[in-house]
């Protein structure tokens, strides 16, 4: 009887994954903000405003574990 002996990753390795991404996607609006606030177009507030939004809800889900929460995985 052969046994399937491929890797998979754990819970830890995963979460690592994820962490990575959104810091990596954290810093790319961070550069965006930057970016918008250095060309001053119209509408600049508002656009700042809505990465500022996307940010702090990244970070809530990801990092507070809130998704955790309402999906019933915590302890």
């Amino acid at each position: 009887m052969i046994e399937n002996t491929h890797l998979t990753e754990t819970p830890a390795s995963d979460g690592m994954g994820i962490g990575t991404r959104v810091i990596l996607v954290l810093a790319a609006l961070t550069l965006i903000e930057y970016l918008i606030a250095v060309a001053k177009p119209p509408g600049q507030i508002g656009l700042i405003f809505l990465i500022a939004l996307a940010k702090a809800v990244l970070i809530v889900i990801y990092f507070m574990h809130v998704r955790q929460i309402w999906r019933g995985d915590h302890a």
